[in-house]
């Protein structure tokens, strides 16, 4: 059991230390798009939001967002595979937005 606990802790430590590296990258460049993280960080600089907290929550919202994309996609992986209409859908959107964007034409066989 010591040597799980250690593995979980040693685990837990490096994750903490990738997601500080990863808030000091995102305060060094200043990105084109907004997302919950650039919110934090224009919070901080405005004196709203201490520094230490958001170093502390950092690495929950990274977690948070792998973990909820992550069984999305599943998800959606089962129920396209499981349900052939869908999937054949999912086939015939595909085929127009190519017919759209890239102006060629396919026949779609049943």
């Amino acid at each position: 059991m010591r040597l799980f606990l250690k593995r979980v802790l040693s685990k837990g430590l490096l994750y903490f230390e990738l997601s500080k590296d990863k808030l000091a990258r995102r305060r060094q460049r200043r990105l084109d798009y907004i997302d919950i993280l650039s919110g934090w960080l224009a919070a901080e600089e405005k004196g709203a939001l201490d520094g230490e907290d958001l170093k502390l929550n950092v690495p929950l919202l990274m977690g948070a967002g792998r973990e909820t994309t992550a069984m999305a996609r599943s998800g959606a992986t089962y129920f396209i595979g499981r349900t052939r209409g869908c999937s054949l859908a999912l086939v015939e959107m595909r085929l127009i937005m190519a017919r759209l964007l890239f102006e060629f034409d396919v026949e779609i066989m049943p």
